[in-house]
């Protein structure tokens, strides 16, 4: 996430309401989970939590993915490229957004600043075979913008923790208050 969309949604989750709040949160550590069940949970009224529901749908876009435990699904491996584009920022998004439509296994692709590098995206890939056919393609797709890339891999095997919003959410929020 650039860093506006991030600032943007700390400001958003630090500017809610209460109940909205809670609502939010519960729905980061479980999305499956019903407006009845969110109700009682939160010892509310199951209109209020649709209501509420509905608001965050539309104000923070939210979508409801599931995250499988990769390597229970014979994907072993995780790339994290860091690459350098010489070209403008608007040419830069055409074709971070032409590889995310020709590389669905890229999972994040963003702009951004550091270690020499102004864009990076993270991609699943069945196993290293997969990965240096994956990365061919991509060298291929990439040698018109210039620049260079670099990478790390993780294995599926040894993800301590998951992407989990839920947690980071909840310290930011605690963070801001204070």
């Amino acid at each position: 996430m650039d860093s506006f969309l991030f600032k943007y949604f700390l400001e958003a989750i630090c500017n809610m309401k209460k109940r909205e709040m809670e609502v939010l949160l519960e729905l980061l550590r479980n999305s499956k989970i019903s407006d009845r069940q969110l109700a009682q949970k939160l010892n509310t009224f199951q209109s209020t939590v649709t209501r509420i529901r509905g608001r965050l749908e539309k104000k923070m876009l939210m979508t409801y993915t599931g995250l499988p435990d990769l390597s229970k699904l014979d994907i072993e491996l995780i790339s994290f490229t860091c690459g350098s584009c010489n070209n403008s920022r608007d040419q830069m998004n055409k074709c971070l957004e032409k590889m995310v439509e020709v590389f669905p296994r890229i999972v994040f692709a963003a702009k951004g600043e550091g270690m020499g590098k102004n864009c990076i995206f993270a991609a699943i890939n069945k196993d290293f075979n997969d990965y240096t056919t994956f990365m061919g393609e991509m060298r291929l797709k990439c040698k018109d913008q210039g620049g260079e890339m670099e990478f790390f891999l993780v294995s599926t095997k040894d993800i301590i923790r998951n992407f989990n919003l839920f947690s980071a959410v909840k310290d930011l929020v605690k963070e801001e208050k204070k």
